[in-house]
């Protein structure tokens, strides 16, 4: 990933790098996490607290659309789309469990173990909640972000809700 963001910015092309996208009609990683958080017990990857930043699905596109036009500046380092307002992995758990008024038991799972089951699931081809490359994501979301966007005036990202 890293070695195709350098290229197209060599190519002067924008690189943008979304933190977890959330929707009112959520789908992918979020949907898997609204789907987990329904059970009386969910798995939580290791003590969760990972970092997570989120963004807004039509926030995200807005961002997208301004990059794409013809007058879009060239910005010349990757964009960390996402609202600066950092949640922990369980704090979007139990908010996505409290509208749904669910009250589960959180059991932690090392995320190596949780990797090597969904890897195994992978595979055999058989049906996992979500990728492994996903967890990866969660795990390792960038600790420090930079939310610098002065050169897409007019862009701003809503707070998860």
């Amino acid at each position: 990933k890293m070695e195709v963001e350098t290229a197209a910015l060599e190519l002067g092309c924008a690189v943008v790098r979304p933190g977890l996208v959330w929707s009112n009609t959520s789908g992918s990683l979020m949907r898997s996490l609204e789907h987990a958080a329904r059970g009386r017990f969910v798995p939580l990857i290791g003590d969760g607290s990972y970092a997570q930043y989120l963004i807004f699905d039509d926030d995200l596109a807005e961002l997208v659309v301004a990059l794409s036009q013809p007058t879009a500046p060239t910005i010349g380092r990757a964009l960390s789309a996402a609202h600066p307002q950092k949640h922990s992995l369980r704090s979007v758990l139990q908010l996505l469990a409290t509208k749904q008024e669910n009250r589960p038991t959180f059991i932690p799972i090392p995320w190596r173990l949780m990797h090597a089951g969904l890897k195994t699931l992978e595979t055999l081809g058989l049906p996992a909640p979500f990728r492994s490359d996903s967890l990866i994501v969660i795990v390792f979301q960038n600790p420090a972000p930079d939310f610098d966007l002065r050169e897409v005036p007019g862009i701003s990202f809503r707070p998860f809700a």
